[in-house]
């Protein structure tokens, strides 16, 4: 059986199949997080999952087709590395493979964008919904390809694949900000929208704002990571969030001191704004990489954490998905 990409997610290479479904899973999905395990079964029909590797003892051969396959045979592979001995390549990342022409390629676009900025017209609104959104699935394309274990940033998302690679990889991560903002804006709903700069207690209440738009700040990487795992808003369960950060609260930490960085520096770079055109380059060029580093960072939570995660091994959520997906 050739490599494909997982049934889930179409943009992330298949690492297993379904012997009873012949369905094509990435290693999150299987439940084995990069390590093959006795539990990797298939989210869709319960099914034992066959490694699309070939064994590390014998040559390389083609796969038999599922239909012909006896007895399910796993291969082994490796241990997923410590998360603090990948943390520091994070950093390095964004340079990877073709990752610096992607970040060119996005400063040339937005260029073209800011000068587009001067016309009126459909066009230019249409580009301003058109590339948050579009960062936003690729911050979740970075994320999935992370936790299956890919070393290299990916290509960006696929436009043939409009709704399955963009709209809904952009609308789990714009409602993971709006789960986490959403103490945030139901205070400010209740306090601030019904006093005005002269109340004594307006300044009290902006700051309890900007303190819940920080504890939201807090539960960000793992509402992203758990939304972009679980393919669902289903993710956004605060139970399971906060069980998850519970588990591993030191590399934890890491990921929200990364994320709190990656907002120091879009508002350090959003300085540059001063000068035209060149501050376009320096600042898309330093946001896009602020964000590919973080997304990396949440990425390999799961990479090195899957089985003490145990989000898809049980098998409540296995019936779960079934139902998802029929």
């Amino acid at each position: 059986m050739a490599k494909g990409t997982c049934h889930r997610h179409d943009s992330v290479t298949a690492g297993w199949w379904c012997a009873m479904c012949h369905a094509l899973w990435c290693n999150p999905c299987a439940g084995v997080g990069g390590k093959a395990t006795a539990k990797a079964t298939c989210p869709q029909c319960g099914g034992r999952v066959n490694s699309l590797a070939p064994s590390p003892e014998a040559p390389a051969r083609p796969m038999r087709a599922p239909a012909e396959s006896s007895k399910p045979v796993v291969a082994e592979s490796a241990e997923p590395r410590p998360f603090f001995v990948q943390i520091g390549g994070a950093f390095l990342y964004p340079l990877k493979g073709n990752g610096p022409w992607l970040i060119l390629g996005y400063v040339l676009f937005m260029i073209a964008s800011y000068l587009l900025s001067y016309a009126q017209g459909t066009g230019a609104t249409i580009l301003s919904l058109l590339i948050p959104s579009y960062l936003c699935a690729y911050v979740f394309k970075i994320v999935l390809t992370t936790a299956d274990g890919e070393a290299e940033p990916p290509d960006w998302p696929d436009f043939a694949h409009f709704w399955e690679e963009i709209v809904q990889p952009a609308g789990l991560f714009i409602g993971s900000l709006l789960f986490c903002a959403l103490p945030a804006i139901a205070y400010a709903i209740s306090k601030v929208s019904f006093s005005d700069e002269g109340d004594p207690h307006f300044n009290g209440s902006m700051h309890m704002v900007r303190s819940l738009l920080v504890v939201g700040c807090v539960f960000l990487p793992m509402a992203v990571l758990s939304a972009a795992m679980h393919d669902s808003l289903r993710g956004l369960n605060p139970l399971l969030i906060l069980g998850a950060i519970i588990k591993i609260p030191l590399q934890y930490a890491v990921a929200v001191m990364a994320l709190l960085l990656v907002l120091a520096l879009s508002v350090a770079a959003g300085s540059l704004l001063q000068i035209p055109l060149v501050s376009i380059v320096a600042y898309c060029a330093i946001v896009l990489y602020a964000m590919m580093v973080e997304a990396r960072i949440i990425g390999l939570i799961y990479a090195a954490n899957a089985t003490r995660l145990n989000w898809f091994d049980e098998a409540s959520d296995r019936r779960r998905d079934s139902q998802k997906v029929h």
